[in-house]
């Protein structure tokens, strides 16, 4: 650690040099080329802040950034830990193994990024910078994808929340202070079918048995043999289980809610929503498919420009009161809503008029018949045209071009509330239900972009996004994910995992 702080104090003076040496070509012959991700745009950034305060302003500014990377720093430095290790130490590889290579075997010798680095190595600066360091070369993944409500979940052998199936004799798995942990996942390692494009399955995985994770303030990975799997059954959890609330979830209750998941394969480059899973609701004839779900989605924007409407007019009532030279005018706020508002009150009563006129004619029709697209069509156009007057990204402009996302929030909750909606919505339902939503075995997690745990020389075995239906959401979070040593998770040694939470902000 106090390696680390005189690092970052010397940050400060590498920060400086890039700024009086902005524009010149020295960083590239001192770091090599390409430069590390990090002072590549410590560079980019000394040469851009060069030009508007001069070099002498721009090694104040950066100096001031290397005082702060001792914070960075110190807070790297009480990050996760593994599973079972004391509070009082930092538990981190010994030598971190190369970063990129190919899914299940080495780079070759002396090959690009294979050279080990000592953990306490000053560029952590660019794992600081550029999230926790982790392996993002593309490589196959498993989407864990929710189970539609409408289909039988009877026999389900992977699921998400709920109680663990495992053998009479199982223990609860407990944190390093006694306490329970809450049970996370279930996945039947036979559906852990080969990705098609390459073939493979995770190295060292067994073909058959369960895996079980759980989670608390640590993590803890079971593996089940197929023998045992044959007697197991639910397991009943201990009295003293906290309450999901205890870590933050929002959800009620001592366990998350059971959800049946389906394995899939696929090629993960690490992105926000994979290629394999395309945009089910891009455009509004995507979803918008039977009379039903039309005067639902009408409704809703009947709702939210009614009270954008009101607004408006409250808005305008109060700012016409004002004196013309009262300071508030100059307020940045004021100003978007001063333009923003007239349109509303120029358009809204019109496109009222319209959206109350298709939502009856909607509603007059059979629900679950298919709507005429050019009629759909039509509206939208309407639609289109007021949205491209409006400036303001305000939920209005959002909602006259189609959003399902609000109207999935009308309709989102428990299976049995998803069971209760009109047959009409069930095709909507399930798509939203069905599709990817962040869960998945192994792959590649996105670069974090507020964590500061050190996982370089760790591989993901799971990801959890926040997700409403099994109660994974909460304030400041967008997900959790549980980390293993690359070659111990290869291994299947699962003794030292390493549980992280996603800092959304």
């Amino acid at each position: 650690m106090q390696s680390k702080i005189l690092s970052a104090v010397s940050i400060g003076a590498l920060f400086t040099l890039l700024a009086v040496s902005a524009g010149s070509d020295f960083p590239e012959a001192w770091f090599g080329s390409p430069m590390p991700r990090g002072l590549r745009a410590l560079a980019w950034a000394a040469d851009l802040l060069a030009g508007p305060l001069g070099a002498g302003g721009a090694a104040i500014a950066f100096g001031s950034l290397g005082l702060a990377g001792i914070g960075l720093v110190a807070r790297r430095g009480s990050g996760s830990r593994p599973h079972g290790a004391a509070a009082s130490t930092r538990a981190e590889p010994e030598i971190v193994p190369e970063r990129r290579r190919s899914f299940g075997t080495k780079a070759a010798a002396g090959g690009p990024m294979s050279a080990p680095v000592a953990s306490d190595d000053w560029f952590d600066l660019d794992e600081i910078l550029f999230g926790g360091g982790h392996n993002q070369t593309p490589r196959p993944g498993w989407a864990l994808l929710l189970r539609s409500p409408f289909t039988d979940w009877t026999g389900a052998s992977s699921w998400l929340g709920g109680v663990p199936h495992a053998p009479a004799d199982f223990r609860w798995p407990r944190d390093p202070d006694g306490t329970p942990q809450l049970f996370l996942a279930q996945i039947d390692l036979a559906a852990i079918a080969p990705e098609p494009r390459t073939g493979l399955r995770p190295e060292g995985l067994p073909e058959s048995g369960a895996l079980l994770i759980f989670a608390g303030s640590a993590a803890s990975c079971h593996l089940i043999t197929a023998a045992a799997m044959a007697s197991a059954g639910p397991v009943t959890p201990p009295d003293e289980l906290p309450a999901i609330r205890t870590y933050g979830f929002w959800g009620e209750g001592t366990a998350f809610p059971y959800w049946p998941v389906d394995p899939r394969a696929f090629w993960d480059e690490g992105k926000e929503r994979p290629a394999a899973f395309p945009e089910l609701f891009a455009r509004p004839e995507q979803w918008i498919t039977n009379w039903g779900i039309a005067a639902v989605e009408a409704e809703e924007v009947i709702r939210v420009l009614g009270n954008e409407l009101r607004e408006a007019e409250r808005f305008l009532a109060w700012r016409g009161a004002l004196p013309a030279d009262d300071r508030a005018l100059a307020n940045a706020v004021i100003v978007a809503k001063s333009a923003h508002y007239p349109v509303i009150v120029e358009l809204g009563s019109v496109m009222m008029a319209d959206l109350i006129e298709w939502r009856d004619h909607a509603l007059s029709q059979p629900p679950e018949v298919p709507v005429e697209a050019d009629l759909l069509a039509a509206l939208f156009r309407r639609r289109r045209a007021m949205e491209g007057r409006l400036v303001e990204n305000y939920g209005t402009k959002r909602s006259l071009m189609g959003d399902p996302t609000a109207l999935w929030r009308t309709l989102e909750g428990p299976a049995a509330r998803l069971r209760a909606a009109p047959a009409a919505l069930h095709g909507f339902i399930a798509a939203q239900v069905t599709d990817w939503r962040g869960h998945r075995l192994y792959g590649v997690e996105p670069e974090f972009p507020n964590n500061g745990e050190d996982l370089r020389g760790h591989d993901c075995l799971l990801s959890v996004h926040a997700d409403r239906l099994i109660e994974t959401d909460s304030e400041h979070e967008y997900g959790l994910s549980v980390w293993l040593p690359t070659e111990e998770l290869r291994a299947m040694r699962l003794d030292h995992t390493r549980l992280v939470r996603h800092c959304a902000v």
